[in-house]
């Protein structure tokens, strides 16, 4: 019989986009507690193009806080032994792209709005949005530019009830797969159907010569139920595969733990509904807001329930395309005194080229902490609606 060892020290790697955090957590009597942390910069990006770079970098910081030994002859000492190793290393990571999505489907606010929901959740950016609704005659030349030109990761096809509307789907997936026939074979989208079942099998038919197809319950099964929990999943499912899986260094870091990677927002979403669990499932909810250089995450759990939405604005990337899009009226308003737009705007450009930087003056500060707030407010606005 193998008896089971018990954790007493966790390691955490969390890989963002601008910064590398390394979080210790030791037990200490009937919990685990908070020991040290150490940051660096994220090494995804030229010249090191190597994550693993960061996760050693971080660990040499922590050594020198702790003075303990947590690498040695390439990897991750497990189990600890005293001082020197862990018993468990995790990772999580939000440091690559986002997957770019195209929507395609009937009714904007049934199932479209359905289908933006769950694209929401995860780390995806919703590039298009291809809508049946309106049209008296099917645009399907229109529509396959669209997706050509984008040449999107996925292209997530919605619409009609359980046995309900079938034409209007078919001429948008016969509209997807010309358009994925254009591109080469390798630049191909993946297919996500999650509209009527009874037409599963022409979707399969139709597209599964040309690209890969996955199937996926319908978002709408009737009119007034809604089920995107399976759509969720496929899409964390892809990103995971797609984009983590294929990082530089990131073998290393799958070699050094028994536990998947996992993306920063599902964990933070298993935090908040723990935390949720431990208020005693009461009738009060637990809201989780984590801000970071490329991405605003709200987590909220309810009566059980969880609801994630990640909206791609930070405060460190995109700066620039949030203030065109925004206005910059909208960060001055929380700055206590006069400062002139185009020196906002130069301030926030700087930021975009150097985000792995803190404000270096009151100023500077005052516009940090009011890109903050927009960025909080941003986020619970997609959030909001979403929480029923």
């Amino acid at each position: 019989m193998v008896e089971e060892r018990t954790i007493e020290s966790i390691l955490v790697a969390d890989c963002g986009t601008v910064a590398t955090k390394l979080l210790l957590m030791d037990r200490v009597e009937d919990g685990y507690r908070f020991i040290a942390q150490a940051e660096v910069m994220t090494t995804i990006d030229p010249p090191w193009e190597d994550i693993s770079v960061g996760v050693i970098n971080a660990v040499q910081e922590l050594e020198e806080t702790t003075g303990r030994t947590f690498y040695s002859h390439g990897r991750i000492v497990t189990p600890r032994d005293r001082l020197v190793g862990v018993d468990a290393f995790v990772n999580i990571i939000s440091a690559p792209e986002p997957l770019h999505v195209v929507l395609a489907g009937l009714v904007r606010k049934v199932s479209l709005e359905s289908a933006k929901r769950a694209a929401m959740s995860t780390y995806t950016r919703i590039q298009a949005v291809l809508s049946r609704e309106g049209n008296l005659h099917s645009p399907q030349e229109t529509w396959s530019r669209t997706i050509r030109d984008l040449s999107p990761d996925v292209v997530l096809l919605v619409g009609g009830v359980d046995g309900g509307a079938r034409l209007p789907v078919m001429e948008l997936a016969e509209a997807i797969a010309l358009a994925a026939s254009m591109l080469e074979k390798d630049a191909r989208p993946i297919v996500l159907y999650a509209g009527n079942t009874s037409l599963r099998s022409f979707v399969t038919q139709l597209l599964g010569d040309i690209t890969r197809v996955e199937i996926a319950d319908n978002v709408h099964p009737t009119v007034e139920a809604e089920n995107i929990s399976p759509v969720q999943e496929t899409l964390e499912h892809y990103y995971t595969e797609e984009r983590l899986g294929t990082i530089n260094g990131v073998d290393s870091l799958l070699g050094w733990s028994r536990a998947p990677l996992l993306p920063t927002a599902t964990a933070f979403a298993r935090v908040i509904r723990y935390l949720w669990h431990r208020e005693g499932q009461t009738g009060r909810g637990v809201l989780g807001v984590d801000v970071g250089a490329a991405n605003t995450t709200i987590s909220a759990t309810f009566d059980g329930n969880s609801y994630t939405t990640i909206n791609h604005y930070g405060v460190a990337r995109r700066l620039v395309d949030w203030v065109d899009d925004q206005g910059v009226e909208q960060l001055l308003r929380w700055i206590p005194e006069d400062i002139d737009e185009e020196e906002v705007r130069t301030i926030l450009h700087n930021r975009q080229l150097h985000p792995y930087t803190v404000p270096q003056d009151q100023k500077e500060l005052w516009i940090e902490l009011a890109v903050v707030r927009e960025m909080m407010r941003a986020a619970l606005d997609i959030a909001y609606p979403t929480w029923g």
